[in-house]
């Protein structure tokens, strides 16, 4: 049975994690720095983790450098950090395959729009064209995107832009739903956003897409 570590702070996406994959070893950045620390290469088939976490006052690591001076600093404490980078080079120190799973904007935030210049995983076109790669992204085609995927070596880091979201499964604020979330009609602004707070990251498709990059190597 593969060992996949999935590291992720947001509640709803961390559930959707364990109920796609019961499997897996799903956790928040203060545990990830406690089983990253000692890994060793094997001890996961691969690494899913959010790009940005908000710091909190009872997940400060005390056995990190300068711990219990972050804890008396209000300054680190409610935060985002892009500690998915951190631990993204700890995958590769290990030789983990590693996939950043955003969904984050990179129109609005600088840490995605930079991760750009990676090369990206993503979704095979299909037809004649099925090993080349394009991003599958935000509900539109993938003919509109003009990136070819530049993973030259896939045991390095990998980014996924606009994640796909659960088609199967929602968040309905307590818990996951095995149904569908269901788009509001007609249009509302209140029912979108119930709509996009429903969505829940599809951790199997980053899997899936790194697994077919990996078997391309």
């Amino acid at each position: 049975m593969q060992n996949i570590l999935i590291i992720e702070d947001t509640l709803k996406h961390q559930a959707a994690a364990r109920a796609q994959f019961p499997e897996a070893v799903v956790v928040n950045y203060d545990e990830a720095y406690e089983l990253l620390r000692d890994a060793r290469h094997g001890d996961y088939s691969a690494i899913l983790t959010d790009l940005h976490f908000k710091t909190e006052r009872n997940r400060i690591i005390p056995a990190m450098p300068f711990g219990p001076q972050f804890e008396r600093n209000d300054g680190a404490i409610g935060k985002e950090f892009p500690f998915g980078l951190c631990f993204a080079l700890k995958g590769v120190e290990l030789g983990i395959p590693v996939v950043i799973v955003s969904d984050a904007d990179h129109h609005s935030d600088m840490v995605t729009a930079m991760l750009d210049m990676m090369g990206f995983l993503v979704q095979p076109r299909g037809g004649k064209d099925e090993k080349r790669h394009f991003i599958k992204g935000g509900g539109r085609g993938p003919e509109s995107f003009s990136w070819e995927n530049r993973v030259q070596n896939p045991r390095l880091i990998s980014k996924m832009s606009n994640c796909p979201k659960a088609e199967d499964m929602h968040w309905n604020g307590d818990e996951i739903v095995s149904a569908p979330p269901v788009k509001p009609e007609p249009y509302t602004e209140q029912g979108w956003k119930t709509y996009a707070n429903s969505q829940v990251k599809d951790w199997r498709e980053a899997h899936r897409l790194l697994s077919a990059v990996m078997a391309e190597s």
